[in-house]
């Protein structure tokens, strides 16, 4: 194994696995390949298991195993071929206009670039879904910029849905209206999340997106078809 591992208990039941703090594909294939162990193993007392993006948590019965016993099965097991591979990309409509992007001026101004330099920055990169959390179908993005890269706001606002946003060294899209810390500089109308779809999020770990900037108008169009439930989502994804 590439990386050095850290092992904690949370509470009676939970074991944390952490990663080094970094989104890169060896990492992200390795904690996909430890989530395939896993489940393969068939692991005495686990019951289940859960992913984000340096870390794994492990929910075990306490009347069948321990943390101990599985620290000391952990640091032996063999990492399988992840069964998560890149299968989509996913070209995104993002309209990056005045009323969509709040926090696009102060964010040229910290990082002392213009508007529309951050915007092609932003709409050139190939991003990977890394794990899907914090909301149903919120995607944690690795592959940002580094001319990107910004503290978290110091107090969280108001998130409207769809909100493209930058936090830290990440990007990724609000799928509901939600308090959030991250600079907001565009707004996508796709629906992410969808409890009556299996499966309910639209994108999956794994898939690649990248972000198409689409005027007002465009924007405008897609939104009231996907109201109207007619948006062919088949015209923004490409077969990886």
């Amino acid at each position: 194994m590439k990386h050095k591992l850290t092992y904690r208990a949370i509470n009676e039941n939970t074991l944390s696995i952490s990663w080094p703090k970094d989104m890169s594909d060896s990492t992200f294939t390795e904690i996909q390949g430890f989530l395939t162990s896993i489940e393969q193993d068939s692991i005495n007392g686990v019951l289940t298991s859960y992913a984000a993006y340096h870390e794994i948590a492990v929910i075990f019965d306490p009347e069948k195993t321990n943390h101990g016993i599985l620290i000391e099965y952990f640091k032996s097991v063999q990492i399988s071929s992840p069964k998560i591979v890149y299968s989509k990309l996913w070209v995104v409509p993002v309209c990056y206009e005045a009323n969509y992007a709040p926090d696009l001026p102060n964010l040229s101004d910290q990082l002392g670039m213009s508007t529309d330099e951050i915007i092609h920055k932003h709409s050139q990169q190939e991003y990977k879904v890394h794990f899907l959390g914090f909301l149903p179908g919120f995607m944690y993005l690795g592959g940002l910029d580094e001319a990107l890269h910004i503290p978290r706001k110091n107090k969280p606002q108001l998130t409207p849905q769809g909100s493209v946003a930058i936090g830290g060294a990440q990007t990724g899209i609000y799928p509901q209206e939600s308090p959030g810390g991250w600079h907001v500089i565009g707004n996508c109308p796709l629906k992410f999340f969808d409890p009556l779809e299996d499966p309910p999020c639209l994108f999956q770990p794994g898939d690649h997106v990248k972000f198409n900037p689409v005027s007002y108008q465009e924007y405008k169009v897609m939104a009231l078809e996907i109201k109207l439930d007619v948006f062919d989502y088949g015209q923004i994804v490409r077969n990886g």
